[in-house]
Protein backbone atom coordinates (compact mmCIF):
# COMPACT_ATOMS: atom_id res chain seq x y z
CA UNK A 1 0.00 0.00 0.00
CA UNK A 2 1.22 3.87 -0.82
CA UNK A 3 -0.28 6.72 0.95
CA UNK A 4 0.01 10.57 -0.15
CA UNK A 5 1.47 11.47 3.61
CA UNK A 6 0.99 14.88 4.76
CA UNK A 7 2.95 16.41 8.02
CA UNK A 8 1.07 19.63 8.66
CA UNK A 9 2.61 22.26 10.74
CA UNK A 10 1.95 25.73 11.66
CA UNK A 11 4.66 27.13 8.97
CA UNK A 12 4.80 24.14 6.51
CA UNK A 13 3.60 21.18 5.21
CA UNK A 14 5.56 18.66 4.42
CA UNK A 15 4.41 16.03 2.33
CA UNK A 16 6.06 12.49 0.70
CA UNK A 17 4.84 8.94 -0.61
CA UNK A 18 5.43 6.29 1.72
CA UNK A 19 4.48 2.36 1.21
CA UNK A 20 5.20 -0.43 2.93
CA UNK A 21 9.49 -0.32 3.52
CA UNK A 22 8.25 3.31 5.56
CA UNK A 23 10.63 4.59 3.46
CA UNK A 24 9.49 8.71 2.41
CA UNK A 25 9.77 9.35 -1.57
CA UNK A 26 9.10 12.60 -3.42
CA UNK A 27 9.71 14.60 -0.27
CA UNK A 28 9.05 18.25 -0.06
CA UNK A 29 6.82 21.10 1.31
CA UNK A 30 5.00 23.70 0.46
CA UNK A 31 3.95 27.22 2.97
CA UNK A 32 0.70 26.08 5.36
CA UNK A 33 -1.76 28.72 4.07
CA UNK A 34 -3.24 31.35 7.13
CA UNK A 35 -6.18 32.40 4.95
CA UNK A 36 -8.58 29.65 4.71
CA UNK A 37 -9.35 25.73 4.39
CA UNK A 38 -10.42 26.22 1.14
CA UNK A 39 -6.24 27.65 0.53
CA UNK A 40 -5.68 24.91 2.49
CA UNK A 41 -7.23 21.81 1.18
CA UNK A 42 -6.04 23.12 -2.80
CA UNK A 43 -2.67 23.14 -1.75
CA UNK A 44 -2.96 19.42 -0.26
CA UNK A 45 -5.29 18.28 -3.29
CA UNK A 46 -2.68 19.76 -5.70
CA UNK A 47 0.09 17.24 -4.01
CA UNK A 48 -2.42 14.55 -4.16
CA UNK A 49 -3.31 14.95 -7.85
CA UNK A 50 0.48 14.36 -9.21
CA UNK A 51 0.38 10.70 -7.11
CA UNK A 52 -3.23 9.74 -7.93
CA UNK A 53 -2.56 7.05 -9.76
CA UNK A 54 -0.36 5.18 -7.40
CA UNK A 55 -1.32 6.00 -4.20
CA UNK A 56 -4.58 4.50 -2.06
CA UNK A 57 -5.62 7.23 0.00
CA UNK A 58 -4.20 10.44 1.84
CA UNK A 59 -2.65 10.78 5.47
CA UNK A 60 -2.45 13.59 7.30
CA UNK A 61 -0.68 14.34 11.14
CA UNK A 62 -1.96 17.52 12.25
CA UNK A 63 -1.53 19.33 15.31
CA UNK A 64 -4.61 19.75 17.73
CA UNK A 65 -7.49 18.03 19.07
CA UNK A 66 -8.47 15.63 16.18
CA UNK A 67 -11.24 13.04 16.30
CA UNK A 68 -9.43 10.85 14.33
CA UNK A 69 -12.45 8.10 13.74
CA UNK A 70 -14.77 11.12 11.78
CA UNK A 71 -11.89 12.99 10.86
CA UNK A 72 -12.76 16.32 12.15
CA UNK A 73 -10.13 19.36 13.38
CA UNK A 74 -11.96 19.66 17.18
CA UNK A 75 -9.82 22.71 17.49
CA UNK A 76 -6.23 24.27 17.75
CA UNK A 77 -4.23 24.66 14.76
CA UNK A 78 -5.28 27.18 11.78
CA UNK A 79 -8.57 28.58 13.03
CA UNK A 80 -9.86 28.14 9.49
CA UNK A 81 -9.70 24.22 10.54
CA UNK A 82 -11.82 24.49 13.58
CA UNK A 83 -15.08 22.47 13.47
CA UNK A 84 -14.09 21.38 10.01
CA UNK A 85 -14.72 17.42 8.84
CA UNK A 86 -11.52 17.67 6.88
CA UNK A 87 -11.32 14.08 6.77
CA UNK A 88 -14.61 13.73 4.65
CA UNK A 89 -13.86 16.80 2.96
CA UNK A 90 -10.57 15.92 2.06
CA UNK A 91 -11.84 12.70 0.71
CA UNK A 92 -14.59 14.47 -1.30
CA UNK A 93 -12.17 16.43 -3.04
CA UNK A 94 -9.16 13.73 -3.96
CA UNK A 95 -12.08 11.26 -4.47
CA UNK A 96 -9.95 8.48 -1.99
CA UNK A 97 -9.87 7.36 1.58
CA UNK A 98 -8.43 10.25 4.14
CA UNK A 99 -7.53 9.00 7.43
CA UNK A 100 -6.14 12.06 9.62
CA UNK A 101 -4.65 11.66 13.37
CA UNK A 102 -2.98 14.36 15.75
CA UNK A 103 0.46 14.60 15.33
CA UNK A 104 1.62 13.33 18.99
CA UNK A 105 -0.69 10.43 18.26
CA UNK A 106 0.93 9.71 15.29
CA UNK A 107 4.92 9.59 16.65
CA UNK A 108 3.55 7.46 19.42
CA UNK A 109 2.25 4.94 16.48
CA UNK A 110 5.58 5.07 14.32
CA UNK A 111 7.52 4.47 17.64
CA UNK A 112 4.92 1.46 18.64
CA UNK A 113 4.66 -0.05 15.57
CA UNK A 114 8.38 -0.20 14.06
CA UNK A 115 10.44 1.78 16.26
CA UNK A 116 11.20 2.24 19.93
CA UNK A 117 7.98 1.35 21.66
CA UNK A 118 7.61 -2.00 19.34
CA UNK A 119 6.57 -5.01 21.72
CA UNK A 120 5.55 -2.90 24.68
CA UNK A 121 1.97 -2.96 26.74
CA UNK A 122 1.92 0.66 27.95
CA UNK A 123 4.27 3.45 26.69
CA UNK A 124 4.73 6.92 25.64
CA UNK A 125 6.38 8.70 22.74
CA UNK A 126 7.27 12.21 24.45
CA UNK A 127 8.43 14.83 22.39
CA UNK A 128 10.17 17.95 22.82
CA UNK A 129 9.79 20.79 21.10
CA UNK A 130 8.63 24.66 21.45
CA UNK A 131 5.85 22.61 23.95
CA UNK A 132 5.27 18.84 24.87
CA UNK A 133 3.89 16.77 22.51
CA UNK A 134 3.67 13.31 22.40
CA UNK A 135 0.80 10.14 23.07
CA UNK A 136 0.22 7.03 24.98
CA UNK A 137 -0.11 3.53 24.21
CA UNK A 138 -2.36 1.51 26.65
CA UNK A 139 -2.94 -2.02 26.32
CA UNK A 140 -1.77 -1.91 22.94
CA UNK A 141 -3.35 0.98 21.48
CA UNK A 142 -2.90 4.43 20.77
CA UNK A 143 -5.18 6.23 23.54
CA UNK A 144 -7.86 8.96 22.21
CA UNK A 145 -10.03 9.23 25.07
CA UNK A 146 -13.80 9.96 24.69
CA UNK A 147 -13.40 14.16 23.99
CA UNK A 148 -10.27 12.79 21.47
CA UNK A 149 -7.75 14.78 24.30
CA UNK A 150 -5.94 12.23 26.13
CA UNK A 151 -1.80 12.32 25.76
CA UNK A 152 -2.05 16.22 26.01
CA UNK A 153 1.21 16.56 27.90
CA UNK A 154 1.86 19.90 27.53
CA UNK A 155 -1.30 21.42 29.91
CA UNK A 156 -0.04 18.83 32.77
CA UNK A 157 0.89 20.41 35.85
CA UNK A 158 4.56 21.36 36.65
CA UNK A 159 4.03 23.41 39.70
CA UNK A 160 1.91 23.48 42.67
CA UNK A 161 1.08 27.08 41.87
CA UNK A 162 -0.74 26.00 38.52
CA UNK A 163 -3.94 26.95 38.62
CA UNK A 164 -4.87 29.24 36.05
CA UNK A 165 -1.42 30.37 35.26
CA UNK A 166 -0.46 29.13 31.71
CA UNK A 167 3.35 29.92 32.65
CA UNK A 168 3.52 26.99 34.98
CA UNK A 169 2.46 24.17 32.63
CA UNK A 170 4.78 21.24 31.74
CA UNK A 171 4.94 22.91 27.70
CA UNK A 172 6.17 25.85 29.65
CA UNK A 173 8.94 24.21 31.92
CA UNK A 174 9.95 20.82 30.07
CA UNK A 175 10.43 22.24 26.61
CA UNK A 176 13.30 23.80 24.30
CA UNK A 177 11.41 27.01 25.29
CA UNK A 178 12.21 26.72 29.13
CA UNK A 179 15.48 25.56 28.84
CA UNK A 180 16.23 28.95 26.57
CA UNK A 181 14.18 30.73 28.89
CA UNK A 182 16.11 29.18 32.19
CA UNK A 183 19.90 29.94 30.30
CA UNK A 184 17.98 33.72 30.25
CA UNK A 185 20.69 35.19 27.35
CA UNK A 186 18.90 36.92 24.84
CA UNK A 187 19.22 36.25 21.43
CA UNK A 188 20.26 32.35 22.04
CA UNK A 189 19.41 30.01 20.33
CA UNK A 190 19.23 26.03 20.42
CA UNK A 191 22.59 25.77 18.52
CA UNK A 192 24.46 27.93 20.39
CA UNK A 193 23.02 27.01 23.75
CA UNK A 194 24.43 23.62 23.53
CA UNK A 195 27.83 24.83 21.29
CA UNK A 196 28.38 26.70 24.99
CA UNK A 197 26.89 23.67 26.91
CA UNK A 198 29.55 21.34 24.83
CA UNK A 199 32.27 24.13 25.86
CA UNK A 200 31.74 23.82 29.34
CA UNK A 201 29.60 27.04 30.00
CA UNK A 202 28.08 26.30 34.12
CA UNK A 203 24.99 28.27 33.38
CA UNK A 204 24.19 26.36 30.89
CA UNK A 205 24.91 23.30 32.84
CA UNK A 206 22.49 24.50 34.90
CA UNK A 207 19.73 25.24 32.97
CA UNK A 208 20.13 21.67 31.47
CA UNK A 209 19.71 20.50 35.19
CA UNK A 210 16.42 22.06 36.13
CA UNK A 211 14.41 21.27 32.71
CA UNK A 212 16.03 17.50 32.56
CA UNK A 213 14.67 17.64 36.11
CA UNK A 214 11.57 19.18 35.22
CA UNK A 215 11.17 16.45 32.36
CA UNK A 216 12.22 13.73 34.77
CA UNK A 217 9.36 14.66 37.14
CA UNK A 218 6.56 14.80 34.10
CA UNK A 219 7.32 11.22 32.58
CA UNK A 220 7.80 9.58 36.15
CA UNK A 221 4.23 10.62 37.53
CA UNK A 222 3.03 9.49 34.27
CA UNK A 223 4.75 6.29 34.27
CA UNK A 224 3.52 6.10 37.55
CA UNK A 225 0.19 6.44 36.83
CA UNK A 226 -0.01 4.64 33.91
CA UNK A 227 2.71 1.62 34.33
CA UNK A 228 4.39 2.32 31.23
CA UNK A 229 7.11 0.45 30.25
CA UNK A 230 9.17 2.72 28.16
CA UNK A 231 8.87 5.87 27.24
CA UNK A 232 10.60 7.19 23.72
CA UNK A 233 12.54 10.50 23.84
CA UNK A 234 11.87 12.89 20.69
CA UNK A 235 12.11 16.33 19.38
CA UNK A 236 15.20 18.19 17.52
CA UNK A 237 16.87 18.69 20.94
CA UNK A 238 17.11 15.12 21.68
CA UNK A 239 19.75 15.05 18.84
CA UNK A 240 22.12 16.31 21.21
CA UNK A 241 23.61 12.97 23.06
CA UNK A 242 23.26 15.57 26.46
CA UNK A 243 19.78 16.06 26.83
CA UNK A 244 18.96 12.37 26.42
CA UNK A 245 21.85 11.64 28.88
CA UNK A 246 20.51 14.27 31.84
CA UNK A 247 16.60 12.79 31.47
CA UNK A 248 17.87 9.16 31.79
CA UNK A 249 20.22 9.81 34.77
CA UNK A 250 17.42 11.60 36.50
CA UNK A 251 14.42 9.14 36.03
CA UNK A 252 17.24 6.79 36.99
CA UNK A 253 17.75 8.68 40.13
CA UNK A 254 14.08 8.96 40.97
CA UNK A 255 13.37 5.28 41.06
CA UNK A 256 16.90 4.16 42.60
CA UNK A 257 18.63 6.80 44.32
CA UNK A 258 16.11 9.25 45.91
CA UNK A 259 14.08 9.68 48.98
CA UNK A 260 11.38 7.93 47.94
CA UNK A 261 13.02 5.09 46.46
CA UNK A 262 14.92 4.39 50.08
CA UNK A 263 11.90 4.65 51.40
CA UNK A 264 11.15 0.65 49.96
CA UNK A 265 9.41 1.83 47.23
CA UNK A 266 9.48 -0.44 44.69
CA UNK A 267 8.24 1.26 41.78
CA UNK A 268 9.99 -0.58 38.58
CA UNK A 269 9.64 2.97 36.61
CA UNK A 270 10.12 3.34 32.85
CA UNK A 271 12.98 2.50 30.36
CA UNK A 272 14.08 5.77 28.93
CA UNK A 273 14.97 5.51 24.88
CA UNK A 274 15.41 7.56 21.83
CA UNK A 275 13.00 7.95 19.24
CA UNK A 276 13.82 6.01 16.37
CA UNK A 277 12.02 8.28 14.37
CA UNK A 278 12.97 11.62 13.73
CA UNK A 279 11.38 14.25 11.74
CA UNK A 280 9.64 11.49 9.55
CA UNK A 281 8.07 10.01 12.81
CA UNK A 282 4.63 12.31 12.34
CA UNK A 283 4.54 11.12 8.36
CA UNK A 284 4.87 7.50 9.38
CA UNK A 285 2.60 7.73 12.02
CA UNK A 286 -0.11 8.90 9.74
CA UNK A 287 0.74 6.26 7.58
CA UNK A 288 0.01 3.49 10.20
CA UNK A 289 -3.10 5.51 11.37
CA UNK A 290 -4.61 5.08 8.11
CA UNK A 291 -3.67 1.46 7.87
CA UNK A 292 -5.14 1.01 11.23
CA UNK A 293 -8.28 2.98 10.62
CA UNK A 294 -9.10 0.28 7.81
CA UNK A 295 -8.04 -2.78 9.08
CA UNK A 296 -10.11 -2.11 11.92
CA UNK A 297 -13.24 -1.13 9.89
Amino acid sequence: MKLVVFDVGGTEIKYSVIGDDLAPVDTGYVPTPDTSFEDFASVMEDVYRKHENEVEGIAISMGGFINSDDGICIGSGKSYNWGVPIGPEMSKRCGCPVVIENDGKCAALAEYEAGSLKGTVNSAAYVIGTFIGGGLILDGKILHGPRYVAGEFSFMNARQDWFGLEKNCCGNNCSTSALLREYGEEGVDGREFFRRYDAGDEKAKAALDVVSSNIANHIASISNLLDLERVAIGGGICQQPAVLRKIQEKVHWYYHDSELAHTGNILPGPEVVRCTYGSEANQIGAYFAFRNHFQHK
